[in-house]
């Protein structure tokens, strides 16, 4: 038993300390999907993309109403300790896997914070951290994180980004 709490606590230690990995000389980076984790202050994302569970039959659905015009633009802080809604981005990240989404169309904007500057501030508002847009021709076209925001959580994040593609084929 002693075992198990030891491995438990080493755990949690290893956690803790991947959310505070070199953030604080952070700027703002733009990344590929591959480099995500090897980035200084997401050495904790892939382990957050492997735990989360999308609902397959959304997972279809979402195949179905994506389309090749569409993009993904990601904004997230080098930490894992911003607001209860950080695990939206590599929620939202399994959930493209799951898809099959071609990632050149996306683009993951990694940044201190909502203030630091950007290369895409003019076409995008950056209130807080995480946020994901769903993009058409370039302009952001329907904010997950802020709908599951206004939504107080209850909203899964592929069931988000399905309303997002349904409300952008109307």
């Amino acid at each position: 038993m002693i075992k198990y709490i030891n491995a438990l606590v080493l755990l949690v230690a290893m956690f803790v300390s991947s959310c505070s990995d070199g953030a604080t000389d952070f700027t703002t980076q733009l990344l590929d999907r591959n480099s995500i984790s090897q980035t200084a202050g997401f050495t904790w994302f892939e382990m957050k993309v492997q735990v989360y569970k999308p609902s397959l039959s959304i997972i279809e659905d979402i195949k179905a109403a994506n389309k090749p015009e569409y993009s993904f633009y990601f904004f997230a802080a080098p930490s894992c300790s911003c607001d209860s809604l950080q695990d939206l981005f590599p929620n939202a990240v399994k959930v493209l896997d799951e898809v099959g989404i071609n990632y050149a169309n996306v683009k993951f904007i990694a940044m201190k914070n909502e203030n630091a500057d950007n290369p895409f501030k003019d076409n995008f508002l950056v209130n807080q951290l995480p946020e994901v847009f769903l993009v058409i021709n370039g302009l952001p076209e329907y904010s997950i994180a802020d709908t599951i925001r206004t939504r107080n959580y209850k909203s899964s994040v592929e069931s988000v980004i399905l309303e997002a593609l349904i409300n952008a084929n109307k």
